[in-house]
């Protein structure tokens, strides 16, 4: 089975650390972590090596974007960093993207942002203010990404697991309700008497085990499965003849033969149940007769 695939972006010497706790903890979950420098981008020839780790992310599920306190390397494009480009191609291409900036990075981005007008500061995060224009581009991008802000790389990793957590249980949510919903379309499209194709509601479970006294819950989709359940209660099949009606089981108790017979009109041509709602259910369909032998016998 296929993992996902998350590509980690970010430069990479300031965040070497990061980067690798944070492709560990994707791997613990399952999840093939990308990393240029380790040889996860296969280069070609011919093209810049930053094209390639664009074409990598298109082939990635997740890009996660961490900004620590470079700008990085200038892309082929100027006045964008590599980094940037990364996380544009992730966006174009409509990847999930997580992004983590450095809080104390965001912290002199605020003020940077009160004194735009004014004359040039020095801050103590960050060397190069072209990273505030990054910064300023993933703020237009986070309107449905929020921006998550970090210390540590165990804050990046946290984060992600409840993320990631968050995100697995609302796509198992979404696809639930799409079953349900393709569920109930189905059902209400076929014939009344084919309807809630679900074992556990339909009555001749219901009534087989009303009439054997078994005290647990009995489903059946085949004549073979409920042949199965019925032999665990000393039931053998009698073969019908083309022309008879039903399924007949016989067994012999206490001098008593007991026959256990089953309409054949609520199995289909390959003797798979056919399913109908209650109220058009007739329990003259399954029936519990005895025959003492004894009695004959005499």
């Amino acid at each position: 089975m296929a993992k996902p695939r998350a590509f980690i972006s970010s430069t990479i010497h300031d965040l070497q650390h990061v980067r690798e706790v944070v492709a560990d903890s994707l791997r613990n979950l399952g999840i093939e972590a990308v990393l240029s420098e380790n040889g996860h981008v296969p280069y070609g020839n011919g093209e810049a090596l930053e094209e390639d780790c664009y074409k990598e992310i298109e082939l990635c599920d997740i890009l996660i974007s961490i900004v620590g306190k470079r700008y990085g390397s200038e892309s082929a494009e100027k006045g964008y960093s590599i980094s940037q480009k990364e996380l544009r191609r992730a966006l174009l291409h409509g990847k999930q993207t997580y992004i983590f900036i450095d809080r104390y990075v965001y912290q002199d981005f605020g003020i940077y942002k009160l004194n735009k007008a004014n004359k040039p500061i020095t801050y103590a995060s960050v060397a190069d203010t072209r990273i505030f224009n990054f910064i300023e581009e993933l703020e237009q991008f986070a309107t449905n990404r929020p921006i998550f802000t970090f210390t540590t790389a165990n804050d990046i990793t946290n984060m992600l697991n409840e993320q990631l957590l968050g995100l697995f249980q609302r796509l198992l949510s979404e696809h639930n309700d799409r079953s349900r919903t393709l569920c109930k379309h189905t059902t209400q499209q076929l014939p009344p008497m084919i309807q809630a194709r679900l074992p556990d509601q339909h009555p001749a479970c219901v009534r087989i085990q009303t009439l054997l006294n078994i005290p647990d819950q009995i489903t059946f989709s085949t004549v073979t499965e409920l042949n199965g359940l019925l032999r665990q209660n000393q039931f053998h099949l009698v073969k019908p003849l083309p022309w008879e009606s039903h399924f007949e089981w016989a067994k012999v108790l206490n001098g008593i033969q007991w026959y256990l017979r089953i309409s054949k009109t609520i199995f289909d041509h390959d003797e798979t149940v056919v399913y109908s709602p209650v109220k058009l259910w007739d329990d003259s369909l399954i029936t519990l007769d005895r025959d003492e032998l004894e009695s004959k016998e005499r």
